[in-house]
């Protein structure tokens, strides 16, 4: 005889529970997603606050804006042009702004040479769902770091080569120098015809058109290149300069040969790029030359050994 198994007169009454706890379950996982999804942009938005402020202090460390005094103070004032949260960057969010040297992937705060600047960007996001449950707001943190990488090639503005032993007394702060006439007999400059043995007429086709030139004329000039320097002095060419100073051309690139081995003549290598700011030109008189103060750091060794002044760009390293 078959048998048939009765339903529990209480079945009904065990499921409205468990409807019950699993409704609660999707409620916390749409939860949990409302509040992932809306710190996941918010970290986004954080991560990119921090790139500027990295960026910023980097950009006034290594060529400074002189309407502010200090990375950090450039770093808040360009942090405050943005966003987090449909919230402005205040200084109170930049938790970290420090320099010191990026080699290998470390960053290492305050150490020589100093190539990178590291910003840590904080900021407390209101939770939405999770508030309920006691977690109203959410701390989320990031870093980045922006480093100086100086100029592996380039073409030069003005046709003069300077010595690396220039630029030993330049820092994070400037340096000024002086040429002489170039090349003057301390041996720390001289005209240059880049990859021919030019003439002080032929050199003068590598100054800008506003001062006679023809730019179209200068070459790509690399790190490790051997260049032409002209032993000998030329007031025309130092008067072409002095055209550049009266026209506003006065930030100039120029490469860096080594000081070492007797007189700046005939072909040295390039070990790196300088970019300067042209300050006065003599033209007559005993002591004529071109005064130059350094406007860009590379703080590196492409310079000719320790902290120079050069051209390069800021990376986002991390």
């Amino acid at each position: 005889m078959k048998r048939f198994a009765q339903p529990l007169s209480n079945e009904r009454g065990v499921a409205i529970p468990l409807m019950g706890v699993a409704f609660l379950v999707i409620i916390g996982f749409t939860g949990l997603g409302v509040d992932i999804g809306r710190l996941a942009v918010v970290a986004d938005e954080v991560q990119n606050a921090a790139d500027v402020a990295a960026t910023a202090g980097a950009k006034q460390l290594f060529s400074p804006n002189p309407d502010t005094d200090t990375p950090r103070e450039q770093a808040v004032a360009v942090l405050s042009e943005n966003e987090i949260s449909n919230t402005k960057v205040g200084s109170g969010n930049l938790k970290t702004l420090e320099s010191g040297n990026y080699a290998d992937g470390v960053f290492t705060s305050n150490l020589e040479p100093i190539n990178a600047v590291r910003a840590e960007v904080e900021f407390t996001a209101d939770n939405i769902v999770f508030a309920g449950f006691g977690h109203p707001t959410s701390i989320v943190t990031k870093e980045a770091i922006a480093a100086f990488s100086p100029s592996g090639s380039g073409r030069p503005t003005i046709p003069i080569a300077v010595g690396d032993c220039l630029l030993t007394e330049c820092d994070s702060s400037g340096c000024n120098v002086s040429l002489g006439e170039v090349p003057n007999l301390n041996d720390n400059s001289a005209w240059t015809g880049y990859f021919s043995s030019a003439s002080a007429s032929q050199i003068q086709s590598f100054f800008p058109a506003e001062c006679g030139g023809d730019p179209s004329t200068v070459p790509l000039v690399e790190v490790g290149d051997d260049i032409n320097l002209l032993n000998g002095q030329s007031v025309p060419l130092l008067r072409t300069v002095d055209c550049m100073l009266d026209a506003g051309l006065t930030e100039v690139t120029l490469p860096v040969v080594p000081c070492k081995g007797g007189t700046l003549s005939q072909a040295r290598e390039v070990v790196g790029f300088a970019t300067f700011d042209i300050q006065a030109v003599r033209t007559s008189g005993g002591h004529k030359g071109i005064d130059l103060k350094g406007i860009a750091s590379t703080m590196g060794e492409s310079g000719g050994g320790g902290r120079d002044f050069g051209s390069g760009k800021i990376t986002m390293v991390r």
